[in-house]
């Protein structure tokens, strides 16, 4: 762990990166299509994109990158650590998505497989049921055949000479956030402690005591956001902040925010 001064060092570069990602997503918003107000006399009013396409998509999950970050540094600065696990584990998914719509992108839409496809269209149903009519007629996704698809399009782009083994990274990664969403044995029992035996208890009030360890956590998860947010910066066109993002990565690289542990 850093001291004192330093980790307020960190958190201070921490919120002006995850401030830079916010502000991208707004200059993401206006490289593409404004939505729709569709059915806007009906109860299931809503805004919808008439033109959904892989660029699209990959700012809808910058959107969700970003104001993830943005939560898990505020509940970093409240010392609720294990909660920031669960944010971890749902930026970590949309992360991991721009990289499996990028080679759509990439490629061309000639080269699509099923599963991008799939995976697109899929995500761009416009369901308008009602609660009531989603109860009579449940729509079953199967959401792990889905991520086994994400992660093995992880492995071909980040995996190089070795995918299948980045493909064990990845799962492990995921399994150990997993946990913590679905309250894991050994996720809610690191939340017991205490100064001695007799008065260790549960910490519903934040862990200050893995405040260093995730902290870091939400450094990987910044630095990995910079990377995909200049990609998709690329892809709209916008080079000059393609590289404003490359350079503030490049400098965050060589702070105590990405060092420190």
């Amino acid at each position: 762990m850093a001291d004192e001064a330093t980790e307020q060092q960190i958190v201070t570069v921490l919120g002006g990166l995850v401030d830079l990602l916010c502000m991208t997503v707004r200059q993401f918003e206006k490289l593409i299509e404004k939505p729709a107000f569709v059915d806007a006399d009906k109860p299931m009013r809503r805004f919808r994109f008439e033109h959904p396409d892989a660029k699209i998509f990959q700012v809808l999950m910058c959107v969700r990158v970003a104001s993830g970050l943005r939560a898990a540094l505020l509940l970093l600065l409240e010392g609720h650590t294990t909660e920031m696990g669960v944010l971890f584990r749902t930026t970590d998914d949309f992360l991991a998505a721009i990289n499996f719509v990028d080679e759509i992108i990439e490629k061309g839409p000639e080269t699509v497989t099923a599963a991008q496809r799939a995976f697109l269209d899929q995500y761009f149903v416009d369901d308008k049921r009602t609660t009531e009519e989603m109860l009579e007629s449940r729509k079953k996704i199967n959401y792990n055949e889905l991520r086994q698809k994400v992660q093995a399009s992880e492995a071909r782009v980040i995996g190089a000479d070795n995918p299948d083994r980045m493909k064990k990274i990845v799962r492990t990664i995921d399994d150990s956030f997993s946990g913590v969403v679905h309250g894991s044995y050994s996720s809610v029992m690191e939340m017991y402690g205490g100064g001695t035996l007799d008065t260790a208890h549960f910490h519903t009030e934040g862990i200050p005591a893995r405040f260093s360890e995730y902290r870091h956590f939400l450094g990987l998860q910044v630095h990995l956001a910079l990377s995909l947010f200049c990609k998709v910066a690329h892809n709209l066109g916008h080079d000059e902040l393609a590289h404003h993002l490359r350079e503030m990565r490049r400098k965050f690289e060589k702070t105590p925010a990405y060092t420190a542990h």
